[in-house]
This record gives C-alpha cells, structure tokens and sequence, in this order.
C-alpha cells in the first residue's frame, strides 16, 4: 500500500480507487437531465390538472348558491307567479355568448323601489339585479329560468332554474358529467353550439 508521503513516482493508485474517482460522461448528464425533464412534466401536468379541479368546483359552488337565491326570489314573491309567468327568463338574446364577460349597466327602467312595487315590477327588478350578481360572480355568467307546464299545458308553481358559466375548454374538458344545461342549448345541432359550451347548474324549485 503506497503512503502519500512515501509515493515512489513508480507508485500508482489501486484499479478500484481509478473507478470511483471517475466522473460522470457528458452523455450519462445528458440523460439524467432528460429523465428530469419528463418528470417535472409529469408534475406540471397534474398540478394544472389539480388547479383546474379546484377551479370547476368554486364555480359550481358559486352556481349551486345563486340557483338557491334566485329559487329564494321567486319563493318571496309568489303573488307574481300566480299572476303570470314574470320570473320566467331565456338567456340573453336566447343563446350563450362565451365572450360577455362583463358586467352589464343597470338598465334603472326596470328597477321599483317600495311601495311602488307591484308583485309583477318586482319579479323584473329581481331578474334585472339577480343578472347582474351572477356575472360578477361567473366568468360570462347567465341564467335561464322558466316556469314549469303540466302534461296538459298548464302552468304548474314550478320553476326549473339554469345557472350558466364559461370556464375555457381546459377547465370544461376535466367533467363534464354533473353538467345538465338548457334544452334551448342541447337540442343544437353540434355546429350551432356555442365553443366552449358552457358549464350548467340545474335545479327544479317549488313554491
């Protein structure tokens, strides 16, 4: 065994001290990096996927308590049902625009304050205020609303209630599955269809 101090110039190191000296080749860096880099991948992957989850959920949260408060509206004012169908509601235009975003101005005409409030002004202030919450709550935020018909045609004192939202294709991709929107939009032919077609909350509320 060679001593340091002692090392002749003819003295070497042992074979196997060579080869854990030895470092690593610029091809084996290379791979490594590589493996890296796919995992880390994967790791992005799922946090986007993880993001996007948590996103869907806080809206259909939000959806799920303004379909309640509007269901709440109606329940307060049930005169106005009985005199018509006032609360009823399609969507802006009749279709879902992914791109109105904004909050609309309140349109003031539609507005009543107490006592003037008769129960069919205030199923239109109602519907006029409520548009204007879910837009700034949903990311293009609408809502349809109409008043349910027995078999015979009749007007029953049931309301089915849509709460509609646009999330972008990333986040509307993850499930789909909860979502039962409007017939005015399922019945579409596929081309017709709004891109991205809109999240949907539903409920059936009773007086």
């Amino acid at each position: 065994m060679c001593i340091h101090s002692l090392i002749p110039k003819h003295c070497t190191a042992p074979e196997s001290m060579k080869q854990k000296q030895r470092g690593s080749s610029l091809i084996e860096v290379l791979v490594s990096l590589v493996l890296l880099a796919f995992g880390f991948l994967g790791i992005a992957g799922l946090f986007n996927y993880s993001v996007s989850t948590n996103k869907s959920t806080s809206s259909r949260l939000t959806a799920a308590l303004l379909a309640q408060d509007y269901s709440e509206l109606v329940r307060a004012n049930a005169e106005g049902v009985r005199l018509g169908t006032s609360y009823n509601r399609d969507l802006d235009g009749g279709v879902f625009n992914p791109s109105r975003i904004k909050v609309e101005a309140i349109d003031t005409a539609k507005l009543c304050t107490y006592p003037a409030c008769t129960p069919t002004t205030l199923a239109t202030h109602d519907k006029e205020i409520f548009k204007n919450r879910i837009k700034a709550l949903l990311p293009g935020g609408d809502f349809m609303a109409t008043q349910v018909k027995d078999a015979a045609g009749n007007l029953t004192y049931e309301f089915d209630i849509w709460i509609l939202w646009n999330e972008g294709k990333t986040v509307q991709d993850t499930s789909t599955t909860m979502d039962v929107c409007p017939p005015i939009l399922a019945n579409l032919a596929a081309s017709a269809r709004p891109n991205p077609y809109p999240r949907c909350f539903y409920i059936r509320t009773a007086l």
